[in-house]
């Protein structure tokens, strides 16, 4: 799953569970894409992730035949509640990184050059 690096800043790569024989390559590849898609908003504004515990990261993976959004408990990041479902990948990263840039109307980021 994607996950927050306070130190660094950055979002970063999770754990990566394949339950039932799934396929932990194309979960890890999910998560690649959505992580890229976050830190380029971050690099693009000149930003940094100050709180990332207020993000919802979310985990990306499969489920049968369709791809899977589950959202992903703050206390002990197991993938919880299936919130979205597709047969489109590039529509679950989409969805995922939609919904945890959604956080950043709280002030979750900022310009690299605003320090309070």
């Amino acid at each position: 799953g994607v996950d927050c690096d306070g130190a660094a800043e950055r979002f970063t790569l999770g754990d990566i569970v394949a339950r039932h024989g799934g396929n932990w390559r194309e979960a890890r590849s999910l998560a690649e894409q959505a992580i890229a898609g976050l830190n380029g908003v971050l690099d693009t504004v000149g930003g940094r992730l100050l709180n990332g515990a207020e993000v919802e990261t979310g985990s990306y993976g499969r489920y049968k035949r369709e791809y899977v959004y589950r959202l992903t408990d703050s206390v002990d990041r197991r993938a919880r509640d299936v919130v979205f479902r597709t047969d489109d990948a590039q529509e679950l990263v989409d969805f995922g990184v939609f919904r945890s840039l959604s956080a950043f109307a709280a002030p979750v980021a900022e310009p690299c050059g605003a320090r309070h």
